[in-house]
Formats: structure tokens, sequence, C-alpha cells
């Protein structure tokens, strides 16, 4: 499988959510990573963690499709991509099994960022790839989407039943070179990272 995280935007969470999502797939196979992020942070996360994943940095897209290309069906590959158009990216995007695109549906700049990202794709050829919005950093209290689901309406996007809610111990492990599956007294937010990772499987 080869999952994307994308968005126009930074800081949207995409690089913290492919860290954790990684952990979650290292438990049933093996995982590789492709860090296209402006700011290199899985590359440098990975280093703090002793390196538990093969982090690839392709510079074009004669690279990345070379790595693809030698990916086994049995690695899930997790690419991080920039919060920019690029040939680079677009690549990345036309050869994923899945793209997600994290969203804290309260605020507007992200909303907006979707739209963008959405108008990119309709000039891409894609038939197989599946595109999904993932609420992400979400507030304990937010309960209802619906302003955010009739602006997905209409677009080549699903909407996850999978929600990543607002914890700290997604940005605090991480820091620290962990995941929330580093130790067992994170229930809530591995079991939040396990239906995320469960539900993109079930989508083949």
């Amino acid at each position: 499988m080869i999952l994307t995280l994308a968005h126009t935007k930074g800081g949207v969470g995409k690089s913290t959510a492919a860290w954790h999502l990684a952990h979650a797939f290292s438990l049933i196979g093996p995982v590789e990573i492709v860090d296209m992020d402006f700011n290199q942070t899985l590359h440098y996360v990975n280093i703090m963690a002793g390196r538990p994943f093969t982090v690839h940095q392709p510079r074009n897209v004669a690279e990345l499709y070379d790595l693809i290309s030698r990916t086994t069906h049995d690695v899930t590959l997790i690419m991080d991509i920039g919060g920019f158009d690029s040939d680079l990216n677009r690549a990345s995007i036309r050869h994923s099994d899945h793209v997600v695109i994290p969203i804290t549906p309260d605020r507007v700049t992200e909303v907006l960022g979707f739209r963008t990202f959405d108008a990119i794709l309709s000039e891409l050829d894609i038939v197989d790839t599946h595109f999904h919005v993932l609420f992400n950093n979400v507030h304990a209290s937010t309960r209802n989407f619906d302003k955010f689901k009739k602006a997905v309406k209409g677009s080549r996007f699903t909407i996850l039943d999978s929600a990543i809610r607002s914890r700290k111990i997604y940005y605090t492990t991480m820091g620290n070179g962990q995941s929330v599956f580093s130790s067992i007294g994170n229930v809530a937010a591995q079991t939040e990272i396990l239906e995320l990772r469960d539900e993109l499987r079930r989508t083949r």
C-alpha cells in the first residue's frame, strides 16, 4: 500500500499523523517512509528515534518512480509531501493507493486549503487512488461537522469515519522520538490511530 498525507497548507498535522500511522502499520508488517516535506520532520524524528524506519528522500520524479518500482507489495509506503504544488508532489499523489488530507474542521484556512488542493487534483488524470479527508486535531467538544461536510460534498474526497482528537500525547511522544505505542498508558490515542489504520486497509 502507498499512503500519502498531503495538504497545500503547512502545519495541519501531516507529519504527526504520518509518524504515528507508520508505527501502527509496523505492528502488522514492514513500513518505509518517504519524506518530501520541506521541514524534513520525519527524517529528523526517525534519527532521534534510532532509525526504526528506512526514510527515503527522493530529489526528483525519476528517483521517486524508481523507489516505487522497487517497493514490494508487503511494504506499506507512507509519504509525507510538502504543502506546495510541484511535479514531485503530483507524481506521489498519482501513484498512491490512498491520499489523506488532514483538516481541522473549525479552521477556515484549512478549509480553503482543501479547496485549493481539490482544484489541483482536478488537473491530474487519476483513476485508482482513494482520496480521504481526515478530521485531525479535533477539539474534544466538537461533534458537529456539517459545515465542512457541505464543503466536501461534490468533491472527489470521502470523509473518513476515523478522527484524531486534539491530544498533547501525539506531539510529546513524537518530540521524544517515540510514538503513542511506546507505552501502555496512551489507550485513547492508540485506539484512534489503529482505527484509522484499519479503515484505510479496508478501503482497497
